[in-house]
């Protein structure tokens, strides 16, 4: 019986031994096995810079099924995407028709007269709008608070063209080539005398600064005065003896109190014209931005995007014409859109 006895308590005895061991090998594996925290990260791409870690990535629209418009969908396909991050930030960009994107869109519709028979006339739209991540494009504001922005409210996107839109309509409706569809275009008050070229003349716009922002503002205005769906001309003003450009306003500084919205006036010289298109619509682009120096003679912006800021896109109409209001003064006529 002791034998018996004696035999159980070795038994128990082993398993117990055994389940140490065993405990013991699994704390050695614990301690000696490097945890996640501690194990070295892969070095980042080397296209993946501080500067395109911040770019948005391009989103494709979803065309209707027809033969061309899946053409126009294998045209965005193609451009490159930003390997960097996802998805894509929102931020704010312009609303004027788009060149980019290679779908054609229209900046004007012309009305000519041939004899007497009146004819419509298109003016493609060549307006840098959409943002591409990596090359110059449209501008894109990543509207990093606290920040600056035109009039009282900034409406965010992740593309002009995309349906994610904080306004709830994209900026750009590229398939039925529908534009200046922003709903957060507020800053403009009124540009004079536009229907005059090569004068001195002035625009007046709001700008809100928030609290807590110690950066500086630059604007920038680009006004197509003659008509050509450009904003990259130059031309000579035989009166003022200078050329003059339709990049109207460059890296002008803007100094607002922080917390306050108030109006700002700048001096500008418009563009030689035909007579023809005097008091035509025009299309120009508004925008403020922290980068002085950074914004492209054609109304695009750095392939980077910036950080601050909004443009605003407008088709400007003036508020009377010569011969259809008698409160009309041709001396000074206000355009707005």
């Amino acid at each position: 019986m002791d034998k018996i006895t004696n035999a159980r308590r070795l038994f128990h005895l082993s398993q117990i031994l055994l389940c140490a061991l065993t405990l013991l090998l699994l704390l050695i594996m614990l301690t000696t096995t490097p945890s996640s925290a501690s194990t070295p990260l892969a070095p980042p791409r080397a296209e993946c810079s501080t500067a395109a870690l911040y770019l948005p990535v391009i989103q494709t629209i979803d065309f209707a099924d027809s033969a061309s418009k899946h053409t126009q969908q294998r045209q965005l396909d193609d451009i490159p995407r930003n390997p960097c991050v996802q998805p894509a930030p929102w931020g704010d960009l312009g609303d004027a028709p788009d060149g980019l994107a290679g779908i054609p869109m229209t900046a004007y519709i012309t009305l000519t007269t041939n004899l007497t028979t009146p004819t419509r006339g298109r003016i493609a739209a060549h307006f840098p709008t959409v943002f591409f991540a990596g090359v110059p494009s449209g501008p894109f504001h990543y509207v990093v608070s606290p920040g600056a922005y035109l009039g009282s409210a900034i409406s965010l996107e992740e593309n002009a063209y995309t349906i994610s839109d904080t306004d709830g309509l994209p900026n750009l409706d590229l398939i039925n080539d529908l534009a200046d569809m922003d709903g957060g275009d507020d800053g403009l008050n009124v540009v004079y005398d536009l229907q005059e070229p090569c004068i001195e003349t002035e625009m007046a716009f709001t700008v809100t600064v928030e609290s807590g922002f110690t950066g500086t503002v630059y604007a920038n205005a680009w006004f197509d005065f003659n008509r050509d769906g450009y904003w990259d001309g130059v031309d000579y003003c035989h009166n003022l003896q200078r050329r003059v450009k339709e990049w109207a306003v460059q890296d002008a500084p803007i100094t607002v109190a922080p917390g306050t919205t108030q109006l700002i006036t700048l001096s500008l010289t418009t563009f030689h014209f035909d007579e023809s298109v005097a008091w035509e619509p025009m299309w120009l682009r508004l925008t403020l931005s922290e980068g002085r120096g950074d914004a492209p003679p054609d109304g695009s912006g750095p392939s980077y995007g910036y950080l601050y800021g909004e443009t605003e896109d407008y088709l400007l109409t003036p508020l009377c014409k010569p011969n259809i209001s008698e409160q009309c003064r041709p001396s000074r006529v206000g355009w707005t859109g």
